[in-house]
């Protein structure tokens, strides 16, 4: 499943340094260029590692947060 929009990329653009969304049938020549960036490529393999952390999150139940105050949330995962 792709979650892949214009929109959407443009907000994370603001956001992140480099966006690892790969966009869905045939490439363009910008598309095709920034795919290919070497940033890209190490963004886009580090993306199955990110997985892999949230499956064992939520196997482990830990996906529910059980803390109700912000300062609670926070210690929660160590801010």
């Amino acid at each position: 499943m792709s979650f892949y929009s214009p929109d959407v990329r443009d907000e994370l653009d603001t956001m992140l340094e480099v966006t690892a969304m790969s966009r869905k049938g045939y490439l363009n020549q910008a598309e095709r260029t920034r795919q290919s960036s070497s940033e890209y490529q190490t963004a886009r393999k580090g993306h199955s590692g990110v997985e892999s952390c949230m499956n064992h999150l939520n196997h482990r139940r830990m996906d529910v947060v059980r803390e109700v105050s912000p300062d609670a949330f926070a210690r929660a995962i160590a801010l």
